[in-house]
């Protein structure tokens, strides 16, 4: 054993050579499997966060998932998220790119029209009440909190599906529209683009670098 030691001290370089064939193997693997940021790799299975990620891919159709996550002021502000609404609604537009988009701003236009169905003419237009209602309904929302926005609220997200010609041949160029679209919402809000995200934790884990 001494012997050996005297001779890697002497001879480093012997290290390298006994240990490339098992750093090559390691390599080759390395690369066939690649990096699976799937989120069934980070949520057991019974956790309800994959309840509600799997509830999204039935509404899409693809595990092929992108999200746009905001923060800043306002994010409840009805403008904004009539302007979310309007955005997805121009992705989805690009159908060869874009299979499915859904954002808070949708679930706001649902919310509000339901609101507006149920109590009539006693529907209360006061914008503030409005964005401290509809924010208390998302976040106490089994299936929307960590989808649409964080458990505390300091984030809304719009997150779209991709199709396979858009994930595969165009990736590039549909999360570059994706972006100067975003840009043209966001407003002085600052936004992160997430790829196959953990929906629930994940949101929460952005949310932590708001300023409070």
């Amino acid at each position: 054993m001494i012997r050996f030691l005297r001779l890697v001290v002497k001879h480093p370089w012997l290290v390298l050579i006994l240990h490339a064939p098992i750093l090559a193997v390691a390599g080759y693997y390395m690369l066939q499997v690649k990096v699976d940021n799937n989120i069934r790799t980070w949520l057991d299975s019974t956790d309800p966060a994959l309840t509600d990620y799997d509830a999204l891919l039935e509404r899409f159709g693809h595990d092929v998932l992108v999200s746009i996550v905001f923060f800043g002021d306002d994010l409840f502000d009805p403008k904004f998220l009539v302007d979310l609404e309007n955005l997805a609604l121009e992705l989805k537009k690009k159908s060869e790119w874009f299979e499915g988009a859904f954002s808070a701003g949708d679930v706001f236009s649902a919310w509000k029209r339901v609101r507006e169905e149920r109590e009539g003419e006693s529907y209360l237009a006061d914008e503030a009440t409005e964005e401290e209602r509809f924010k208390k309904y998302l976040t106490d929302s089994d299936l929307f909190a960590g989808l649409v926005t964080s458990a505390s609220g300091n984030c809304v997200a719009l997150n779209f599906a991709l199709t396979p010609e858009g994930n595969r041949e165009h990736r590039r160029e549909v999360i570059a529209f994706a972006r100067e679209k975003t840009s043209l919402v966001a407003g002085d809000r600052a936004f992160y683009m997430v790829g196959q995200p953990v929906h629930g934790s994940e949101l929460d884990r952005l949310s932590e670098h708001v300023k409070k």
